[in-house]
């Protein structure tokens, strides 16, 4: 086993020799030290032996939940009389820890409070009932869920422009498939609060959530949709989010939403979305 390697953001291991490193990161001759920026600025683990000891360099805020899972995996078995965890965050401070598990479980701990990886984003939903919701922010989910169950699902030209033009107290979307079927292409979107896409969402028309900027969230939200327009039935959830991202840093969300399926005059099935946001909170991003 080699006595330094560097665990890549996908989870392999490489032995960090300059040349593998400037060919990897696109760069010529330097005099940066490489294997130090690769930990410190792209979320690389280093791992090196010395004298009996096993180092373990990371930067928490950056690196991802399989970057962890790979350098746990390389360690398991690594002989060493203690292990140096070596974290920096700003500058480097070190602590010592008996076992390359224990070091791993505290570096996990921290990138998990900490790190802006995507990877370290969670999705939990919950099914709830309507007559739970209360309030003004509720009276739009409230009214097309009327009239969803009124019009027994069909959206005729009227009720489409309708709610085309309806300003809500809550989030609303039009969606439908994408012409591949794949996709979930966004028809309409009107922002009343701050939702989990809210930026997105601004400039969302015509725009499949493949697009979206954040990968992890999109690959979550677009089963729902698809879900939702095969089976023709209604989803109602409570949604706890925790969406991780560079430009934004960690963000929870706390949201209710309502996704209904509708059928068009030409035989097309659209979904619409009013959701609430109940909570919200968001940490700086990492420079």
């Amino acid at each position: 086993m080699s006595g330094r390697l560097l665990i890549t953001p996908d989870g392999d291991a490489f032995e960090p020799a300059s040349n593998v490193l400037a060919r990897r990161h696109g760069v010529g001759c330097s005099d940066i030290d490489l294997h130090d920026y690769s930990v410190r600025n792209l979320g690389y683990i280093g791992i090196q032996s010395d004298g009996g000891r096993l180092w373990i360099s990371a930067r928490p805020q950056l690196v991802s939940q399989k970057a962890v899972n790979g350098a746990a995996a390389v360690t398991r078995a690594w002989p060493c009389a203690r292990v140096v965890l070596r974290l920096f965050d700003g500058v480097w401070q070190t602590t010592i820890f008996a076992t390359p598990a224990d070091a791993i479980a505290r570096l996990r701990q921290l990138a998990r409070e900490q790190s802006n990886h995507p990877d370290w984003s969670s999705f939990v939903a919950r099914s709830i009932r309507l007559n739970q919701l209360k309030g003004r922010a509720y009276d739009g989910m409230h009214l097309l869920a009327g009239e969803w169950a009124l019009l027994d699902g069909r959206m005729d030209d009227a009720m489409h422009l309708e709610f085309l033009q309806r300003k809500m107290p809550s989030n609303t979307m039009l969606a439908h498939k994408s012409e591949d079927r794949q996709g979930i292409v966004v028809a309409h979107g009107w922002i009343a609060g701050c939702p989990p896409a809210a930026a997105w969402m601004r400039r969302a028309s015509g725009r499949d959530l493949r697009e979206h900027e954040d990968q992890v969230y999109a690959a979550w939200v677009m089963p729902t949709y698809h879900e939702v327009l095969d089976r023709n039935e209604p989803r109602l959830e409570a949604v706890e989010a925790t969406l991780r991202c560079p430009q934004f840093g960690s963000r929870s969300f706390y949201y209710d939403r309502l996704i209904l399926p509708w059928t068009r005059p030409c035989g097309e099935t659209v979904a619409t979305l009013v959701s609430v946001v109940r909570d919200m909170t968001a940490a700086a991003a990492i420079s």
